[in-house]
C-alpha cells in the first residue's frame, strides 16, 4: 500500500528535523506562527495536512526547501557543526559568499593536511 502524500510530507519533516536535531517541541516553538510538539507529531505521522503556510515555515526553520517537504526533490543533506556554527553566527548568518569561502579555505586546510 502506498503511502498518502501527507504521510511522505511527514516522512521529510522528520528526516529534515532529526538531521537538524531538533526536537518537536523545538521544532513547533520556532514556527511562525508556534504550533505544539503534538502538531508536529500529527505532521510527521501523516495524520494532519500541513497548511502550505506550515510547510514553508517548517522548511524554513530547517533549512529545507518547500519542494523537498512536498515532493522530495533535492533531499537534504547531514548538517555538520560547520555548517552551524555559520548558520548561528550573527555576523555570516545571512553572509552566503562569506560561509562559502570559509568552507572552502577549510576544505583547503584539509587538503594539505594530507
Amino acid at each position: 500500500m502506498e503511502d498518502s502524500i501527507y504521510t511522505q510530507i511527514g516522512k521529510r519533516i522528520r528526516t529534515a528535523r532529526q538531521l537538524k536535531n531538533i526536537t518537536q517541541t523545538e521544532l513547533g516553538k520556532k514556527l511562525s506562527p508556534p504550533v505544539t510538539a503534538t502538531a508536529i507529531s500529527l505532521y510527521e505521522s501523516g495524520e494532519r495536512e500541513p497548511s502550505l503556510n506550515v510547510i514553508i515555515s517548517i522548511a524554513d526553520v530547517l533549512g529545507v526547501t518547500k519542494e523537498y517537504l512536498i515532493n522530495g526533490i533535492n533531499e537534504p543533506t547531514k548538517i555538520t557543526p560547520i555548517h552551524l556554527a555559520l548558520r548561528a553566527d550573527k555576523h555570516l548568518k545571512n553572509n552566503g559568499e562569506a560561509q562559502k569561502e570559509i568552507l572552502n579555505f577549510i576544505e583547503y586546510v584539509k587538503k594539505r593536511g594530507k
